[in-house]
């Protein structure tokens, strides 16, 4: 496994699930493919010939054509004993001739026999291996126009900063008595919905889940209306809040499984941690309880988040040294895309760490079991902490420029 493919399988694990690692079945068809790969992949991972011999998304397909591959094989091992058969036997039908002319006529024959059965084999193996590509170019178009779509909803909700507004605002300001949006935000779910059933359950869940929470964050806003006291409005902008962090959530996890190279896949999971662990710590803060059913799963989630980003770091580590180079000639020189996403990924770093830093200080990122029940390990600065709603401090520089560098992007 090369150091690129470990890379996003830890990338992968910490976006909120198991590292891609392939299924022993699926790694064999990869292997029977890979003359097929030597002779036609770019080298580019991003390219869509080189991503239909690695990606998840097509193993069915892959599965198929590895076993169109290996009958293949076995039809041209019986072509040639068929055409040897027939080059070797029946050498008294031409005992009138000169030994040229026997050569020559059972080559012939030998030849025509080996054709007879190769040739329309090998016509076939080539209509499956056509039908394959077009199917699963489709199928990687879908999976790249929904990861487009939840990225982009995903970057707003970072740019504009909107969980960290609704945070700091207060309740009337942050849930409008009057919220009225008729336009369509998911234009990519409603025309292809219906393709999304090629995809694994494993995908599938995530998609979902992303939209559904989602479009519950539009209700929760039209809601507003409908309330009467200031206890009511406060219920319904942590509601909003948890619903947000909910879809952020199901967002990050879903950039793991739509996208499946670097760095695209850390810039994006960086873009939306930054918002969701702003929301996950608003949600500590306020559902602290033990008796709260809320109370288990948020606390459940901490130790993931300080593995995330510290898998996040060592994956950041390699190309730190490189950020001044990419910063000082990007105004004189055309820099390879990949050199600049990994520059977008190290200038948001300070701002995630920073938010990060922020919640472990005022929470404790372990659980234990105690009495059969979930609970945080205790921590000193969680005694009797109040609901900090003051902007994030910023480390060491940067910070401004990396959020230049998000709007920007």
């Amino acid at each position: 496994m090369s150091f690129q493919t470990q890379r996003r399988g830890k990338v992968g694990a910490a976006a909120g699930g198991p590292a891609r690692e392939l299924d022993p079945r699926h790694r064999v068809s990869r292997w029977v493919l890979s003359p097929i790969a030597a002779l036609v992949r770019t080298g580019d991972e991003t390219d869509t010939v080189d991503r239909l011999f690695v990606t998840r998304h097509v193993n069915d397909l892959r599965m198929i054509v590895a076993a169109a591959f290996i009958g293949l094989g076995v039809v041209l091992l019986v072509a040639v004993v068929s055409g040897w058969c027939f080059y070797v036997f029946d050498w008294d039908l031409v005992k009138g001739s000169d030994a040229n002319q026997i050569v020559m006529q059972r080559a012939v024959a030998g030849c025509a026999a080996f054709l007879r059965i190769f040739g329309p084999t090998l016509a076939l193996f080539g209509v499956i291996l056509a039908w394959a590509y077009q199917r699963g170019s489709n199928r990687l178009g879908i999976v790249d126009l929904f990861a487009c779509e939840i990225d982009t909803l995903c970057r707003v909700v970072t740019v504009i900063d909107m969980v960290r507004q609704l945070v700091q605002c207060r309740s009337e300001k942050a849930v409008p008595a009057h919220f009225n949006s008729q336009e369509n935000y998911f234009p990519i779910l409603d025309g292809n919905s219906s393709d999304l059933q090629s995809l694994e359950a494993s995908v599938v869940v995530n998609i979902t889940a992303f939209y559904t929470f989602m479009k519950t964050v539009r209700d929760k806003f039209r809601n507003g209306g409908d309330v009467q006291t200031e206890a009511q409005r406060e219920d319904l902008r942590t509601n909003l809040i948890y619903m947000l962090y909910l879809g952020l959530e199901s967002g990050r996890k879903a950039m793991r499984d739509l996208v499946e190279f670097e760095p695209a896949c850390t810039e994006r999971v960086m873009v939306i941690l930054i918002s969701e662990l702003t929301a996950y710590h608003f949600l500590r803060q306020r559902y602290r309880n033990p008796d709260e059913v809320h109370y288990f799963r948020l606390v459940l989630r901490a130790p993931g988040y300080k593995r995330l980003v510290e898998e996040l770091d060592a994956v950041l580590e390699p190309h730190r040294q490189t950020l001044g180079h990419v910063v000082a000639t990007s105004s004189a020189e055309r820099l390879p895309n990949r050199d600049v996403e990994w520059s977008r990924a190290l200038l948001l770093w300070p701002e995630l760490k920073a938010r990060f830093d922020k919640l472990e200080a005022a929470f404790s990122m372990a659980c234990i079991v105690a009495d059969g029940r979930i609970a945080a390990a205790k921590q000193p600065s969680d005694k009797g902490s109040k609901i900090d709603e003051s902007p994030v401090a910023m480390p060491h520089g940067g910070v401004a420029a990396g959020m230049s560098i998000l709007r920007a992007s």
